[in-house]
């Protein structure tokens, strides 16, 4: 059987931190470990819990335009004097001020994208159930927390043949409580997330099987033990006359 996912993926994690290195280079070691900070209390969840993202083809469709004009701009960098002849002007640094703002508007888009991308996190923990959306720099937080012990269905489905192809789909939780429940949305290999929390499911169930029949037993050995101790009393000599 496959254990279930403790971390994240190396494809998941690795993309992301090698953009923001990357884009952070140049700047203060403080000001770079600040940028590259994520989400601190929910990317450590508690030990055991299972913890997915969205599939990395999300932030692809987030921050593909950020990325193409970064890409774009550092193209024209080299090309900035050409430019600058082209409209007449005489020097091509009159065009590096809004070189310099358009790259770093840009760039703060990308490290954006990526940073609300790895903040928004679903977690599966041994009775719990988790889900967190964070936007950067702690603008907005939203957390909803549910038992494990209440879910009454979990489905997935993949729409579409590119979401078959990159195997990640929507996981549809339900509940027995009055909200709507909880969709994991574009997880990766949606299946084995549905077997995870069947797995969490059922471990749990057993877990509660065993502590009350544990329960039942203490209280027939308490029973046996009230019963003992009253028929020693009754065989005690004197015992009727005090009845």
């Amino acid at each position: 059987m496959q254990a279930p996912p403790t971390a994240l993926t190396a494809s998941q994690t690795a993309l992301p931190r090698r953009i923001l290195r990357w884009l952070a280079r140049p700047l203060p070691a403080r000001l770079r470990k600040a940028l590259q900070l994520s989400a601190p209390a929910p990317a450590q969840p508690l030990s055991g819990a299972s913890i997915w993202r969205k599939h990395p083809i999300a932030l692809v469709k987030r921050a593909w335009l950020p990325l193409l004009t970064i890409v774009l701009l550092l193209f024209f960098f080299f090309k900035l004097e050409p430019i600058a002849g082209l409209f007449g002007l005489a020097q091509p640094t009159d065009l590096l001020l809004l070189w310099l703002f358009l790259f770093a508007v840009s760039a703060i888009v990308l490290w954006w994208q990526i940073a609300d991308y790895r903040n928004d996190i679903y977690v599966l923990t041994d009775d719990k159930i988790i889900d967190i959306e964070m936007k950067p720099l702690g603008l907005d937080y939203k957390r909803r927390e549910g038992s494990l012990e209440r879910v009454q269905s979990v489905d997935f489905k993949r729409l579409g043949a590119i979401s078959v192809l990159l195997n990640y789909g929507t996981v549809t939780i339900r509940t027995a409580a009055a909200d709507e429940g909880y969709d994991f949305v574009m997880v990766s290999n949606p299946k084995h997330v549905q077997e995870v929390i069947f797995q969490k499911l059922a471990a749990l169930r057993q877990r509660q099987e065993t502590r009350m029949a544990a329960d039942r037993q203490q209280e027939l050995l308490e029973g046996l033990q009230v019963y003992s101790d009253l028929q020693g009393m009754m065989e005690r000599p004197g015992s009727k006359a005090r009845f």
